[in-house]
């Protein structure tokens, strides 16, 4: 007698064998989309949906893998209104929305709001000709600033007040 290896269920099958509907599922990755949004000022509006598509591809995607014998930990006199399997599908969106913004936010442009990266080159141009002399441009910029720092220090002012007064002899 041979055993046929059996289909694992599809995402649909899954949902509704633990009591949840698609239409629940898309509302509780809204929800977590927008407890991100709002405990991450910075995140996009704009991308909230993506958030929320990208959460319910997931959660769809590991439906077939849910195991209740792994969550023993669940109670459900801390949160009635909750069962395992949406608790299981929460952590899982978690995860989801931590792995959407490292993949969206590479160089940080979400943290400061921007959705392009951030130029931290300090002094240089995105068009400079040619790389070698901006280098040397910079090199300069910080050699001057060294030098302005050391005069100030052997006149005994900071270099604010250096600066104020370099001013004031040139304006007179």
């Amino acid at each position: 007698m041979t055993v046929t290896p059996q289909a694992p269920p599809t995402a649909d099958q899954a949902l509704t064998a633990n009591g949840m509907t698609g239409t629940q599922l898309l509302k509780l990755a809204y929800q977590a989309a927008n407890h991100h949004a709002n405990t991450h000022p910075n995140f996009p509006a704009s991308r909230i949906e993506d958030l929320a598509q990208h959460c319910c591809v997931l959660v769809l995607r590991r439906a077939h893998r849910y195991n209740p014998a792994l969550n023993p930990r669940f109670d459900a006199t801390l949160n009635p209104s909750s069962t395992p399997f949406k608790s299981w599908v929460w952590l899982q969106m978690q995860g989801a929305i931590g792995d959407y913004t490292r993949r969206r936010n590479e160089g940080f442009p979400g943290r400061l709001g921007r959705d392009k990266p951030v130029n931290v080159t300090p002094g240089l141009d995105d068009h400079h000709p040619d790389p070698l002399e901006a280098f040397d441009d910079v090199t300069a910029k910080r050699s001057e600033a060294a030098r302005w720092k050391a005069a100030a220090t052997a006149r005994g002012q900071t270099l604010d007040q250096f600066i104020h007064d370099a001013l004031e002899q040139a304006a007179a």
